[in-house]
């Protein structure tokens, strides 16, 4: 998993240790962790989210894989990728 999510960052321009944090924070490293509000996976991806992310990749979103670490990883880091374009690079406002 390690090699694979540097690769992402890199790919999406991500620096690895906000990733990193968001997955120690929504789901402590757990990929079969789901949330009271329906957010699953490592980087707790709601499903309309993973919809959106995954439409926006052009790619058809695969629910049955969300808790796979590497397909939510992927979500995961295009989602910290698009709001820190559009927050200006702000962590925190992207990581809200």
């Amino acid at each position: 998993m390690t090699q694979y999510t540097l690769n992402l960052c890199s790919q999406y321009g991500v620096d690895s240790s906000v990733i990193f944090s968001v997955m120690y924070h929504e789901s402590h490293f757990n990929a079969g962790a789901t949330s009271g509000s329906g957010a699953q996976g490592l980087m707790q991806i709601m499903p309309e989210t993973g919809e959106w992310i995954a439409w926006r990749q052009g790619k058809e979103y695969d629910e049955s894989r969300i808790f796979e670490p590497d397909y939510n990883i992927d979500l995961g880091c295009w989602l910290l990728s698009f709001l820190l374009e559009k927050y200006n690079g702000d962590v925190e406002l992207a990581a809200a």
